[in-house]
């Protein structure tokens, strides 16, 4: 699993990326909910606003017109995981129509039933 955060702009305006992530194997129970990992973000954010062209004044300007506020962020991203298994025979007549229709194109059949119509695939996706 990756988080990803915008973190820049390059000169030309592509923007830059600051990626996370982490891997793991497990052995799980059916039904013992886990915490896989958390990923966490801290920043620090100084803004300064204040009355044009006042704040500006050399060495008072700051302090008498404006103001400076530092915010502390922190954003943390924990992954729980809650395992429930359904097993069952590829051979097994009960398996879901998603797994029949999947074996059937693994196979080469023509598993997907698709209108032959004027309006086309996306059309019959959306039910027109």
């Amino acid at each position: 699993m990756s988080v990803s955060d915008i973190t820049g702009y390059t000169a030309s305006g592509d923007q830059i990326y600051s990626v996370r992530s982490f891997y793991t194997d497990l052995v799980v129970q059916k039904g013992r909910p886990m915490v896989l990992s958390g990923i966490k973000k801290q920043s620090q954010v100084e803004a300064k606003t204040g009355m044009p062209f006042l704040v500006d004044i050399p060495y008072v300007g700051q302090y008498l017109f404006g103001k400076t506020t530092n915010t502390d962020n922190t954003k943390e991203l924990v992954v729980f995981l809650d395992p429930e298994f359904e097993v069952f025979s590829m051979d097994n007549a009960s398996a879901p129509k998603s797994v029949k229709t999947a074996q059937a194109l693994l196979r080469g059949e023509d598993a997907l039933e698709v209108p032959n119509n004027s309006y086309g695939y996306d059309q019959w996706l959306i039910g027109k």
